[in-house]
């Protein structure tokens, strides 16, 4: 159970991580990530049209 639950720590820091990296890159580059943020919204609702 040790093993399974470190797993879930380091999962949990990794995402941690990649969501301060996203962060910090928003605040230096903000039409970058407007513009990645438009696609995925734009992407999601072909795929899901119902739902948005």
């Amino acid at each position: 159970m040790a093993s399974g639950q470190l797993e879930w720590h380091g999962a949990v820091a990794f995402s941690f991580e990649v969501c301060r990296g996203i962060t910090a890159f928003g605040r230096q580059h903000p039409d970058a990530l407007a513009t990645v943020r438009q696609t995925v919204f734009l992407a999601a609702r072909r795929l899901a049209p119902s739902l948005l």
